[in-house]
């Protein structure tokens, strides 16, 4: 499973960094939200750091 075959199913989803790997082309997130809305039931994805946003007012800490 990618992230590439599920994109359209992870838009508008929102979720916290857990890692960066790859020398910052890659980030491990994990996805906010009941499992059963999560796509394939799947919390954590890896996706390309480019196709991240970063939502305003948001930190590690909300």
């Amino acid at each position: 499973m990618t992230t590439r075959v599920f994109g359209p199913l992870m838009v508008g989803h929102t979720g916290l960094v857990l890692a960066v790997m790859r020398d910052g082309r890659l980030a491990v997130v994990k996805l906010d939200g009941p499992e059963h809305d999560l796509p394939n039931g799947i919390r954590r994805w890896t996706f390309h750091w480019g196709d991240l946003v970063q939502l305003p007012g948001r930190t590690r800490s909300d």
